[in-house]
């Protein structure tokens, strides 16, 4: 199980928005679209390496939303041009709501993903 946590990017969307803190947060896309429950999302904007699909929103409020989805990641062997996209079952959190000029926009995703793959480091040469 690997857990991780990022910032979302909310370049361009500074700026304080005395309306939006009302308002149901939204997420910013790689496209710079504000949306709300979306199917799919992009992690990795300069390549779409990374990315979650078949996003089933289980929750969705002023502070979290919460999904199961599908991450898919790019191995990147033997480089990323000729690598092979991988698929994993996630959990996905959406928090930290800031308002921005763009509206209330969640600031940060949690995901777990699953691999079915054992991880095996080798150990210290042995005397």
């Amino acid at each position: 199980m690997i857990i991780a946590a990022i910032s979302l990017g909310l370049v361009g969307a500074a700026g304080a928005s005395q309306a939006a803190s009302a308002r149901t947060p939204s997420v910013l896309t790689c496209a710079g679209k504000v949306v709300v429950r979306p199917t799919s999302y992009v992690l990795a904007c300069a390549d779409a390496n990374t990315y979650f699909n078949s996003i089933k929103w289980t929750s969705w409020g002023k502070t979290t939303a919460t999904a199961t989805a599908t991450f898919v990641q790019n191995n990147c062997e033997p480089d990323c041009a000729a690598g092979k996209f991988i698929s994993y079952p996630a959990t996905l959190k959406l928090s930290k709501p800031k308002s921005t000029k763009l509206g209330l926009l969640f600031s940060t995703i949690s995901y777990i993903y699953k691999t079915s793959e054992s991880t095996t480091l080798p150990l210290t040469k042995l005397p």
